[in-house]
């Protein structure tokens, strides 16, 4: 797994150099991060459509790897399966293709993102970004679905609007993932941290020091690399989720609204409403990702003709 900082090399350096690393590190991580732990809720499967009900054995293989929790190869595969598969084929897709990508898109949707720790006493053992990628990439997936639906469903006996309802469903419980797991205060709750730490360390250097145990200072420098590892992955990952959502994720997610609820306000906005959004975010998003075109001008209009109603989270 990757990981900043050899433990066996630095032993040597000082918490005043790790300080200036942990700065330099986090102004480099630039767009990445997102803090994790985070579940897709109790998702309809694609077996409540007739023809989907059957997962062959690879969907079959992955859902297992989630159900026993191995979320990096479970998004390893997933991502594999999902490059062996051109949605862009529409209505030249294969029935055990359209099957292999509903679950896929069903798995992954359902998936929780990592979960990662401060522990000092363990390293970090998780790629700082793959399950949001992964994520994000089959948002992309069902969006370019969702535009040959028609000629699908013209081919394969499948019920349209059924199978847009998943996707829908699918792509904002992404949505609602990266929501979830981004915390605009992690910035702060880190500075405390380190304070903190810096407070405990300085403490035990004295206790060290009176017992003339130099050996213990450095199993402090391993702890002070795995604590400011994990920090700078909280950081990678917490950015990560936020540029994700303001540059792509939201835009991919309202295109395919659109796509699988034309004229249908009232189930666009449920589905923004069940991604965690609150009534008086709506037209902000509408405006920053599909803007009011001659598509999306129902929208709207709904919004303005609509009392408000209670957040739905």
């Amino acid at each position: 797994m990757k990981t900043f900082f050899s433990n066996a090399n630095i032993t040597s350096m000082t918490s005043g150099l790790f300080s200036m690393l942990l700065v330099w590190m986090l102004f480099h991580a630039g767009i990445e991060g997102a803090q994790a732990d985070t579940a897709g809720g109790n998702l309809p499967s694609p077996g409540t459509i007739a023809l989907l009900q059957t997962e062959d054995e690879e969907c079959i293989a992955l859902g297992k790897l989630l159900q026993q929790s191995k979320l990096e190869q479970f998004y390893s595969k997933a991502d594999t399966m999902l490059d062996n598969i051109d949605t862009l084929k529409g209505e030249d897709l294969r029935l055990s293709e359209l099957k292999r990508l509903f679950w896929v898109f069903y798995h992954v949707a359902s998936a929780p993102t990592f979960h990662l720790d401060y522990d000092e006493h363990t390293e970090n053992t998780f790629d700082e970004g793959m399950d949001y990628e992964v994520k994000l990439n089959i948002q992309y997936d069902m969006e370019k679905l969702s535009r040959s639906l028609e000629s699908v469903s013209a081919r394969h006996p499948i019920d349209k609007e059924s199978a847009a309802a998943l996707l829908a469903q699918y792509s904002s419980a992404i949505v609602l993932a990266f929501r979830k797991d981004y915390n605009k205060d992690l910035k702060e709750k880190h500075r405390r941290m380190v304070m903190e730490y810096d407070q405990k360390e300085a403490v035990l250097k004295e206790e060290y020091a009176e017992k003339e145990e130099s050996s213990l200072f450095n199993t402090l420098v391993d702890k002070r690399i795995n604590f400011e590892n994990k920090i700078i992955i909280h950081e990678i990952r917490n950015n990560k989720v936020q540029q994700t959502l303001q540059n792509s994720l939201e835009r991919i997610w309202l295109t395919l609204l659109l796509q699988c609820c034309p004229e249908q306000p009232a189930a666009v906005k449920r589905y923004i409403r069940n991604a965690g959004y609150e009534e008086k975010e709506i037209p902000a998003l509408l405006h920053r990702t599909v803007g009011k075109t001659k598509n999306t001008e129902f929208l709207y209009d709904a919004l303005e003709k609509a009392p408000a109603s209670p957040a739905h989270t």
